[in-house]
């Protein structure tokens, strides 16, 4: 009679876990533990119990990954303060350079070179350097640049600037991953959320964060791989073959989605391993990120190329990617520039990994404050304090079908004490500065309707209009 009522306790209990509440609990005690247990009620009572339904459900946001139509969304902050003012040249309110740079680290009248169509950087812009020594001239005709001027505060993570809530909230969903970033914090980024918080994104600071991930690896690491596969195919028939006896159960409309959300519905995924979101299976993005199959897991350039690759391909929802060490003051000129060239090789080997993979994708390049220089005429001195005034986000659009056209190639302006215009729409808030960002997002998405679903009050019918840059 003891051992009967340890069989009717919840499997929670039985192995000693408090009771699950988000997807993850449920993923890891809820669903499949109950495979591998030896004292087990029968496989529909306990799929349709209300103590299981009531685990499962409440936090479960799953999406149909067939409905994704959104084009890729990637943001790269640069933690500390970048000089992204020293790369893509701000220009004054009438689209003509400012009279002086002389406190931006370009002098008093830097050379200028239009690329990606008509976006002004500078000649020695090392963030245009690293994005050519990744890329060739045939993907870089299919790029486009975007500069914003907006103040922000220096070395925060107080700016509203994560992205990634607001494009999740739109649509853009993975098939079997959520938000992904490398940064151990609730956006996965360096940033507080901006208009909305992103739900339930994946830490990733090791390849096996997304291997794991997908369940099957972590609570069914007991099984062999045709076990694995069997029980795939048996939880997916649950849905078909079974339906008539579930569908007494006045929750089976909850549990089809359960099933369906909790991964078991990703039969491919257990069949191929991890080689479904594994960046070192693809030789185009060996080729790009240098790894190769027996890359460590938690290799930078693994992480990296995994984050970029699973996004690309809509595997996971909207990816961060956060490079530390962009603090410029007090460094001399050779080590900032160097810094500016390692986030353009990045942003490079984002843009031809969508080449490669044949598909669009859209870049926000962002950063905490900005910096100013020593006083000179002469371009290339060094940066010596913060100076968030002075901030800039950047987008960068790839399209493999063309360059996407824009009218302007800036949004907000810089005023002649060489400082972000706070009376520009965007100039004095970064959340409205990324509702510019998102307002092109849409835009290249034929979506600028859906800005009204997340953001209805934050600007005017003429401010949309003047905001959106994709013609």
């Amino acid at each position: 009679m003891k051992s009967n009522k340890k069989q009717n306790l919840p499997n929670w209990v039985v192995s000693g876990h408090s009771k699950p509440k988000t997807r993850r609990e449920f993923l890891a005690q809820g669903l499949i533990p109950f495979v591998a247990s030896t004292f087990l009620p029968n496989p529909i009572q306990l799929l349709t119990s209300n103590e299981f339904i009531e685990s499962a459900w409440g936090n479960l946001n799953c999406p149909s990954a067939a409905s994704n139509s959104w084009i890729p969304f990637i943001q790269v902050d640069l933690a500390g303060g970048a000089a992204l003012m020293a790369n893509v040249v701000p220009m004054d309110q009438g689209g003509q350079m400012l009279p002086s740079y002389s406190i931006m680290g370009l002098g008093g009248r830097p050379n200028i070179i239009s690329v990606f169509g008509n976006t002004p950087f500078y000649t020695a812009s090392g963030l245009l350097a690293g994005i050519n020594a990744q890329t060739t001239d045939v993907i870089r005709n299919n790029v486009s640049v975007f500069n914003i001027c907006v103040q922000s505060g220096d070395d925060r993570t107080s700016n509203l600037m994560a992205m990634n809530g607001i494009v999740q909230a739109l649509g853009n969903h993975g098939q079997y991953l959520p938000p992904t970033g490398n940064t151990n914090s609730a956006t996965t980024g360096r940033h507080r959320p901006a208009i909305i918080e992103v739900n339930g994104p994946l830490f990733v600071n090791n390849f096996n964060a997304i291997s794991s991930s997908l369940n099957y690896s972590g609570a069914l690491g007991a099984l062999s791989q045709p076990q694995r596969e069997k029980l795939a195919k048996l939880a997916k028939n649950l849905n078909s073959s079974q339906a008539r006896k579930l569908a007494q159960s006045q929750n089976i409309s909850v549990l089809n989605e359960i099933v369906g959300c909790a991964g078991i519905k990703n039969e491919e995924v257990v069949i191929s391993g991890s080689n479904a979101v594994d960046p070192r299976q693809n030789a185009d993005m060996q080729r790009i990120w240098g790894i190769n199959a027996n890359t460590a897991p938690n290799t930078q350039a693994l992480v990296f190329a995994a984050l970029v690759f699973n996004a690309l391909r809509k595997t996971s929802g909207p990816a961060t990617i956060t490079l530390g060490g962009y603090d410029y003051h007090g460094n001399p000129r050779n080590v900032t520039d160097a810094r500016d060239n390692e986030a353009g090789q990045l942003i490079g080997r984002i843009i031809a990994s969508a080449a490669a993979l044949n598909t669009p994708v859209f870049i926000a390049l962002t950063s905490d404050g900005s910096v100013s220089s020593v006083n000179s005429d002469n371009p290339g001195s060094n940066f010596t304090s913060d100076r968030g005034s002075a901030g800039s986000m950047i987008g960068f659009i790839y399209h493999p079908r063309g360059r996407v056209n824009l009218r302007n190639t800036q949004l907000g302006y810089f005023e002649q004490g060489q400082l972000a215009s706070e009376r520009s729409i965007v100039g004095g808030s970064t959340e409205r500065a990324v509702g510019g960002m998102i307002l092109n997002y849409l835009a290249l998405n034929n979506r600028v309707g859906d800005f009204e679903k997340i953001a209805r009050s934050m600007f005017t019918t003429s401010e949309i209009d003047q905001l959106i840059l994709i013609s």
